[in-house]
């Protein structure tokens, strides 16, 4: 099981920039020494359309193919909203996927495990959101090599309803952590425009809700 970690809140993301900025070594008692004034960063951030689905994986390892959802191993059995037997019908294309980033990152040898994670979305999945009742499909937004996060940005394959959400609208922000607050504003309105109209939606000619941004 190769579970995706949880995405923090802005305020705990605020938090962990400081500590590091503030961050200076440890003492001969191995205690954390902080600059009582510590320069904090500038960083840019991006945001991705949130989708409402459920989240789903496939990884590719030295045993072989395997799909996931958050919490665990799929089965046939025990399937998540039909993800693994989707994704087993169409199991040349999904061979196809691992083959080409075996390749773009020159994966060398049966060691690796590669996890390809998305959102498992569209159909009866959720409800309420402008994807609901548009064809099943997986958006790729993160791929783990080994311990390692790589690019995701030419990820994907339509003949197997596998896109990847840099395909779609993304947004880009300065947020400046001497001064946090300033960008709390912008990030709640490029969340309410992106929640009254989803950019994925309106991409797959369906007007309608969305869910939010992830940054």
């Amino acid at each position: 099981m190769y579970p995706f970690p949880s995405i923090n809140q802005f305020r705990s993301v605020v938090k962990a920039v400081r500590e590091q900025a503030a961050y200076m070594g440890k003492n001969e008692a191995g205690e954390a020494i902080f600059n009582p004034a510590p320069v904090y960063p500038k960083l840019q951030f991006t945001g991705t359309v949130k989708l409402h689905g459920t989240n789903a994986a496939i990884v590719f390892s030295p045993k072989g193919i395997s799909y996931q959802s958050r919490e665990r191993v799929l089965t046939r059995e025990q399937d998540n909203a039909g993800f693994m037997a989707h994704m087993e019908q169409h199991l040349y294309y999904v061979a196809e996927l691992g083959a080409y980033i075996a390749n773009t990152y020159k994966l060398v040898g049966l060691d690796h495990v590669v996890a390809v994670y998305g959102e498992w979305c569209g159909g009866n999945i959720q409800k309420g959101v402008a994807i609901t009742g548009l064809p099943k499909m997986f958006v790729i937004f993160a791929i783990k090599i080994n311990d390692q996060w790589v690019d995701t940005t030419n990820v994907s394959c339509p003949e197997a309803s596998i896109y990847n959400i840099s395909s779609y609208p993304s947004y880009t922000l300065d947020i400046d952590f001497e001064h946090p607050e300033i960008a709390q504003n912008q990030l709640a309105a490029i969340t309410e425009a992106v929640e009254a109209c989803c950019p994925v939606g309106l991409a797959h000619g369906k007007e309608g809700v969305g869910e939010g941004i992830v940054w």
